[in-house]
């Protein structure tokens, strides 16, 4: 589509949000939405200005938002239309465009997409891998585009100088995937096959915090093969130094309710999400002190 058919089309798009019960300072405003166009055209009418147009036209929005255009669903729909006009790519519901922001989808970067591309092939994938490969010609350049898992944006996106460079890549892709996913299979053998040692009346301990250091201790009350339950117990400080404090455990000085938590391969659970705890060896531990942070 040419710049000057992109130019009226989002012009129209523009005069049709303007319209009708919109108050004078928002017709100001589209009045100058159009010269911004216009005055782009004249400058430079042979560049691609797509990413400018819809930057422009995302403004022209909050000036209407900001004058109290409440219509969000029409605006919606607008910017849709004018995405497909930009682009030439057609999207779909699912993709649900909303003022500003756009959601990739992966049929836009399937080779299927690009004018002109011809001799477009599907790579040869081993079984049991999730990748999807896509080599095609085009002005008489070769193209591959590559994606996995349930990624929409591609894995990589590339112009090659020859067909063994572009083989390579592809083999290359093929294999590091392979290796993820069996290094991936091997993890989940190893956490379906662990079984831990903990038994009631263990402790354990978290060490945790930014620019200080905090010290916790949990106490098992309950075993399962998979998981334990711990209930956070209270500490005692037996030595302290400039700045730092070591702290022990005191068994059976409960506070708070128990926790059923998951132990991971190497013995560790995870307490929060900014900390883990693991079993205690029964030394003291060493916190910031009061007053130091602490």
């Amino acid at each position: 589509m040419s710049n000057a058919r992109i130019a009226r089309e989002l012009l129209g798009l523009a005069r049709e949000l303007a319209a009708g019960n919109i108050v004078s300072e928002a017709q100001k405003l589209q009045r100058k939405l159009v010269k911004q166009f216009e005055s782009e055209f004249r400058r430079r009418p042979s560049e691609n200005m797509g990413d400018k147009y819809l930057d422009k036209f995302d403004e022209f929005i909050g000036g209407l938002y900001s004058y109290g255009y409440s219509d969000r669903l029409k605006i919606q729909k607008l910017r849709k239309e004018l995405f497909d006009i930009v682009t030439g790519v057609p999207t779909v519901a699912s993709e649900r465009l909303a003022y500003g922001r756009f959601k990739w989808q992966r049929t836009q970067f399937i080779p299927t997409q690009a004018k002109g591309a011809d001799n477009i092939r599907k790579a040869v994938i081993p079984d049991n891998l999730d990748l999807e490969i896509y080599t095609y010609e085009q002005s008489g350049s070769l193209y591959g585009v590559a994606f996995q898992g349930h990624a929409q944006k591609p894995l990589w996106n590339y112009r090659f100088r020859d067909e063994a460079q572009r083989d390579r890549q592809i083999q290359e892709t093929i294999q590091s995937r392979q290796k993820h996913l069996e290094r991936k299979l091997e993890e989940q053998k190893k956490r379906q096959e662990f079984t831990h040692d903990y038994k009631v009346g263990d402790i354990l301990y978290s060490s945790w915090g930014y620019d200080q250091t905090n010290i916790d201790f949990y106490e098992v009350v309950g075993v399962t093969q998979k998981a334990i339950k711990v209930r956070e117990i209270g500490q005692k400080v037996v030595k302290s130094d400039r700045g730092a404090d070591y702290v022990v455990a005191v068994l059976g000085s409960f506070k708070g309710a128990p926790m059923t938590k998951r132990v991971r391969p190497g013995g560790s659970v995870r307490i929060e999400s900014f900390a883990s705890a693991s079993k205690w060896d029964g030394k003291p531990k060493y916190q910031t002190a009061a007053g130091w942070g602490h």
